[in-house]
């Protein structure tokens, strides 16, 4: 893998280059949105998908 994700001290989720973590690529308000990006930066559309499916679900957990 070789974008990876990591929090900046209580910070936005930042997705990073694998080989060289100065190297920050987007940044993110929630870690699902940063695993999407980084899933897709790697060509792994499915699990794209599948982080951006676990969103909506936890997104509807709570509608009213």
């Amino acid at each position: 893998m070789r974008f990876s994700v990591v929090q900046i001290e209580d910070g936005p989720w930042v997705v990073v280059d694998g080989r060289d973590h100065r190297r920050r690529i987007a940044s993110c308000v929630d870690a699902a949105a940063a695993e999407m990006i980084a899933a897709l930066m790697n060509g792994d559309v499915a699990l794209a998908i599948a982080h951006r499916d676990a969103a909506f679900a936890e997104d509807d957990c709570c509608a009213a």
